[in-house]
């Protein structure tokens, strides 16, 4: 239905596309039964919680509902200008759904008009590496080396990360972080949702051949402690029905390691705490929004040195 502009209202809807100026957010939502009617929420920076804090806990994929009042057409469909936006479910939607529905709805850019050329795109100056960067430079596989010399040292050498079922590498990935391992002669198995666990890019690859690191390696594509409501689903293979982490296998393991585990970071604290394993985890991103109940001095836990504060204060062994 038409709301009039100046009357109190709500919306609710699936969040399909974001944007956050200096005075304001927007959210463009749809209507999750239809998909086909698309409205704006306008949050003001005025409000009492900060729109940029709003950006922060809002994602694509979002079930919101939001309350205020009907103004103005807003960029697509009618605008709400709220007093207060809450998520009712998070990544309701896929991001590559959400995505297929944006460009689905949004009207296109006006086609070029014959014989006028299309303007050549700016020079874009590579961007520098800060020092600051929680993701680190660009040689992945030495960042790795760092992380295994580094295990080696807090386990106590090959010996002992070679017992059970050896090292887990939580998150790995392509499998550089266990390829680096494998290199010192330590058995690793890499646990990692994506379609790609343990697909070693191509050098990497050739480097595990002529080292013959390769039986030392090994991948299970699973979820490290299950899937998290919320969690990323912009990965390949995120709709496929991948099982938690064999309890055996982590059970059995000699320890616990982790290059930017994500969400999984906390979790693997935990399981190596409950099971008195030794473990490395180098952490990246918060994801404050997934865990709220996370508190250090009475505040929620929102940046990376308050999350890094709040591992260590598990145990009074853990250091940092």
């Amino acid at each position: 239905p038409t709301a009039v502009s100046g009357e109190h209202g709500s919306l609710a809807g699936i969040v399909i596309h974001r944007r956050i100026y200096p005075d304001a957010l927007w959210l463009s939502v749809v209507d999750e039964a239809s998909g086909t009617t698309c409205r704006e929420i306008c949050y003001p920076e005025c409000q009492s919680l900060p729109a940029r804090d709003l950006w922060r806990g809002v994602k694509l994929g979002d079930d919101v509902h939001a309350v205020g009042c009907w103004k103005q057409k807003g960029f697509c469909g009618q605008c709400l200008e709220a007093t207060s936006v809450i998520v009712v479910s998070m990544r309701k939607w896929s991001i590559q759904r959400c995505l297929t529905m944006r460009s689905g709805l949004f009207r296109p850019q006006r086609p070029r008009p014959e014989g006028v050329p299309r303007p050549m795109p700016a020079a874009v100056a590579p961007k520098p590496h800060c020092p600051q960067d929680v993701h680190g430079g660009p040689n992945t596989l030495e960042r790795a080396q760092a992380v295994a010399e580094l295990l080696l040292r807090v386990a106590g050498g090959n010996g002992i990360l070679n017992q059970g079922t050896g090292v887990i590498d939580v998150a790995g990935g392509t499998g550089l972080l266990s390829l680096a391992l494998a290199l010192r002669g330590v058995r690793a198995t890499i646990v990692d949702p994506r379609r790609s666990a343990g697909c070693l890019p191509s050098r990497a690859r050739k480097l595990m051949r002529k080292s013959g690191a390769g039986p030392l390696m090994g991948a299970c594509r699973a979820w490290f402690g299950g899937r998290l409501e919320g969690s990323d689903d912009s990965f390949s293979g995120s709709g496929d029905a991948v099982p938690a982490c064999d309890e055996a296998l982590v059970e059995g393991c000699s320890a616990l390691v982790a290059l930017h585990p994500d969400e999984a970071t906390e979790a693997v604290v935990d399981a190596a705490l409950r099971l008195r394993k030794s473990f490395v985890v180098v952490p990246c991103c918060v994801f404050a929004r997934l865990f709220p109940t996370r508190t250090l001095g009475g505040r929620g836990v929102a940046t990376l040195s308050e999350f890094r504060e709040y591992l260590r204060r598990k145990h009074p062994e853990v250091n940092e």
